[in-house]
């Protein structure tokens, strides 16, 4: 799902016909899987099912009973069935619920809503920001800034080093920053060790 409007995009630039609307949403779309995939999540609320079987090797169940789930914010729980039983007391926070049955688990299923009813500003900004750059630099190579430019006997040009070279990504560049935040949690939490 694309994270900000074609006429969000289409009123920055200020354009009013539909000449480049192919184009723009080609873009839109583009970055918004772009920005999906590095974040490793989806962004707008919708409906799913998240379940785990025995034996314990995905890392989505600690042993503090807690289950982290990839598509957060948890608007809401549908239900939870441990072991094919109902589960009726459980706590949920931003990202995760806890239920003291999770720990002798040997399957859970839970159905949930999560995710945002309104992509937060600074991915859509991101978002915007990309497709508004590649926009204006078709046909260039976006990992080259031009830092200094010489004329008089016509010559010399000086670039930046790529964003790459610089230990970013090639195509999202300075947007991870602001993104980081938005990643998930199992990005973090996998890294982590008892």
């Amino acid at each position: 799902m694309a994270l900000i409007t074609l006429q969000r995009v289409k009123d920055r630039l200020g354009i009013a016909d539909t000449t480049r609307d192919d184009f723009l949403t080609a873009q839109i779309e583009y970055y918004s899987q772009l920005i999906e995939t590095y974040c490793e999540r989806i962004f707008a609320a919708a409906d799913y099912t998240f379940t785990w079987d025995a034996p314990l090797d995905t890392g989505g169940v600690f042993n503090d009973r807690r289950i982290y789930i990839e598509q957060y914010p948890i608007n809401s729980i549908t239900s939870i069935t441990v072991n094919a039983t109902a589960v009726t007391e459980y706590q949920v926070d931003v990202s995760s619920i806890y239920a003291p049955e999770f720990l002798s688990a040997t399957s859970i299923e839970i159905q949930y809503n999560g995710g945002f009813a309104t992509i937060p500003e600074p991915v859509a900004m991101a978002c915007e920001e990309l497709v508004v750059s590649k926009y204006y630099n078709i046909g260039s190579d976006p990992t080259k800034v031009v830092r200094a430019e010489s004329v008089p006997e016509v010559g010399s040009v000086d670039y930046v080093a790529s964003t790459y070279q610089r230990g970013m990504d090639p195509v999202l560049g300075i947007y991870t920053i602001q993104l980081d935040s938005y990643r998930t949690e199992r990005h973090f939490e996998l890294d982590a060790s008892p």
